[in-house]
């Protein structure tokens, strides 16, 4: 009964502190709306797209430790229940794919210019990138989740340059501002699809 209330107590704390960090500061803001300069779109993911996916996601972590926390007390006396430790597992494992898709997110900006399709990548972590959407990109390839939890389907699309590969999740892509984007992106290539169980960037 101790391991469980600690469990139990220990999960509240982490999703507290999930709360605050993802969706709270998102919860008064709007949707978001086009942002422009020079000709150049940003293509973002709005605090609104964060924080609706913060809370599906957080919804499934908490099924899983539900799930996960039945099987540590029952499994002992119904073998059948370890069946779930797998689900339990994939569900909070979306807890991790949640932190790594928000991280890549906010550490690149990307400017998309509609008439002349150029394309600015401005970066935290490396230099700056200039290219042509239509001109510089060699392949795009799509990579997502083996299936949607709960309405929710996480993924990235890469693209391919000469020297360099670009990630872009779909946090992006469910900002219908950046829909036109997306489109030029689909009607202008054979696009690849890999499904993997947990597709971090």
């Amino acid at each position: 009964m101790f391991k469980f209330i600690l469990i139990a107590a220990l999960v509240g704390f982490l999703l507290y502190i999930l709360y605050n960090r993802f969706v709270k500061p998102s919860i008064h803001r709007s949707a978001g709306k086009t942002i422009k300069t020079n000709g150049y779109q940003l293509i973002e993911a709005t605090n609104h797209t964060i924080a609706k996916t913060a809370n599906m996601t957080l919804t499934s972590v908490v099924i899983g430790f539900i799930l996960f926390i039945i099987v540590l007390l029952l499994a002992i006396k119904i073998k059948i229940l370890l069946i779930l430790l797998p689900i339990s597992l994939y569900l909070i494992g979306q807890l991790f794919l949640l932190s790594n898709h928000v991280k890549h997110t906010k550490k690149q900006q990307l400017w998309f210019n509609t008439e002349t399709s150029n394309v600015f990548l401005e970066m935290v972590d490396e230099e700056n990138l200039n290219f042509n959407l239509l001109r510089d990109v060699i392949a795009v390839k799509e990579v997502k989740s083996v299936q949607k939890t709960r309405g929710l389907l996480y993924g990235y699309y890469i693209l391919d340059l000469s020297n360099q590969q670009i990630k872009l999740p779909y946090l992006l892509a469910e900002n219908h501002a950046n829909n036109y984007f997306f489109d030029t992106l689909r009607s202008n290539f054979k696009i690849e699809v890999e499904s993997k169980l947990f597709p971090i960037i």
